[in-house]
């Protein structure tokens, strides 16, 4: 394989028998973060799995069990879910912002009276790996959620394999800068050759405090930096969370639990600043919901799905802020 580094619109990287990905160089980041790679590479073309594979696992806030199947899709499909009954779809919903239902503690996807909730780390992980083509089908109302993180999806995906398709990928290029902002709360997007997320929060807690990480979407460096960040959650919020129907599925196995002195459990931090490696894997996975992979800078401060749902709304909204490309 021979690689060729270099601005994006002039070079790029050729593989064995087709050019299959796009390289973007980047600059050092002027500020502290996570490591982040010196090459970015863009998919050219559409990609799908090579074989199905499935799995079954618990909900986080429904506590029921569901089996999910992840198939291969034709070009132009997208990613879409398929609400099983039986034999039968009952539903289909596509990835899309415009199907959001719910945004508190999740994604919640919903068509009808059929809705599909969590599916940010799922959606994460098929960005990460460039698919941009995939049927996704579920016999119940949540995506599992493992041990937690993007990694179990990343393995699956993996272990299905890719296909590249013969169509080029689409990307939506941001054009002019957007923000929402709720509270002290806020996101935005700029325009930026590469999709690249930063994100700063700031807990009262003492075992997070104040967090601060860069990254750019790259799948090497999202197995590496973000895909193995965990759901966190606080102890003394469970009661409250439990009342809204919610964590039911919660545990010590796939959420990181701080207490008032101390994280619950054997299971610790892979990281310092894990919680904002999460808050990193959730926006990829949420920004996803657009449609296409989106070129351009995030910015996340104390924002959540709710936000990052409106910030890829807000872009869509008007044809000023964006345009569709593909490569070269």
């Amino acid at each position: 394989r021979l690689v060729m580094t270099g601005p994006l619109t002039k070079k790029v990287m050729q593989t064995v028998g087709a050019m299959e990905r796009w390289p973007v160089s980047k600059r050092a980041w002027p500020r502290k973060g996570c490591v982040l790679n010196t090459d970015i590479f863009l998919p050219l073309f559409q990609k799908t799995l090579r074989q199905p594979i499935w799995c079954r696992g618990v909900g986080l806030h429904s506590g029921d069990e569901a089996e999910l199947r992840l198939e291969p899709a034709g070009e132009d499909s997208g990613i879409t879910f398929a609400v099983m009954q039986g034999n039968s779809v009952a539903a289909l919903i596509p990835a899309h912002v415009d199907h959001i239902n719910n945004s508190m503690l999740r994604t919640r996807l919903a068509s009808g009276n059929h809705s599909i909730d969590t599916v940010e780390h799922l959606m994460a992980a098929l960005m990460a790996r460039g698919i941009t083509n995939c049927t996704v089908r579920l016999w119940g109302t949540e995506v599992p959620i493992h041990d937690g993180s993007a990694s179990p999806w990343c393995f699956l995906l993996d272990c299905a394999g890719t296909v590249t398709q013969s169509v080029a990928a689409r990307f939506i290029k941001v054009l002019a800068p957007v923000s929402v902002r709720r509270g002290d709360a806020w996101c935005s997007l700029v325009p930026g050759e590469w999709s690249s997320y930063e994100y700063n929060m700031n807990y009262t807690h003492p075992l997070i405090g104040s967090q601060n990480c860069m990254f750019t979407l790259d799948s090497q460096e999202f197995d590496r930096d973000i895909a193995a960040a965990q759901t966190f959650g606080f102890y003394r919020d469970m009661e409250l969370v439990h009342e809204l129907g919610l964590a039911k599925g919660a545990s010590l196995s796939n959420t990181t639990i701080y207490g008032d002195t101390h994280v619950l459990g054997p299971r610790q931090p892979r990281w310092d600043n894990e919680p904002v490696r999460h808050k990193i894997c959730d926006a990829i996975g949420d920004l996803a919901l657009a449609g296409a992979q989106i070129l351009g800078h995030f910015q996340g401060h104390k924002s959540g799905h709710d936000l990052n749902h409106g910030l890829v709304k807000s872009l869509l909204s008007s044809p000023a802020n964006y345009t569709v490309i593909t490569f070269p």
